[in-house]
């Protein structure tokens, strides 16, 4: 396991969770999980995770895009900025979808979009896409 993917899944929903992190753990992942955005920001910044799973709609209805703002953007996180942020939403819409004219889309867009529930094969595959590096997965 010391080669393993380290996922960082933050969302509300502690069923939600707890299923992800059971079933990422069963493929292999390191897993480390957070039920609000300011818990994850923390996490992410001692953990240094490969790749975050994220929700929207935690405390307010857009802090899922304050957080991937913070990750990509914000000096505080520059060790993360890099990391790629798949955010999954039960809004079927990805931030590019709802919100077409806006010029600082760019700001909340994640590296992918899935919508809940999520297809777990498609999860798979969009967390070995985005994280290229050898592991036991």
């Amino acid at each position: 396991m010391a080669n393993a993917i380290r996922v960082l899944v933050i969302d509300d929903d502690e069923d939600y969770r707890t299923s992800i992190q059971s079933f990422l753990e069963s493929e292999g992942f390191q897993v480390a999980s957070a039920a609000c955005g300011k818990e994850g920001l923390q996490l992410a910044r001692t953990l240094r995770p490969d790749v975050v799973i994220l929700d929207i709609m935690m405390e307010s209805p857009t802090e899922g895009y304050v957080v991937n703002e913070s990750l990509k953007h914000c000096q505080e996180y520059d060790a993360c900025q890099d990391t790629p942020i798949i955010m999954c939403s039960s809004i079927q819409n990805s931030p590019d979808e709802l919100y077409p004219r806006a010029e600082e889309v760019a700001m909340i867009r994640p590296d992918a979009y899935l919508a809940k529930p999520l297809d777990l094969e498609q999860l798979l595959a969009t967390i070995r896409r985005l994280v290229r590096r050898p592991a036991a997965v």
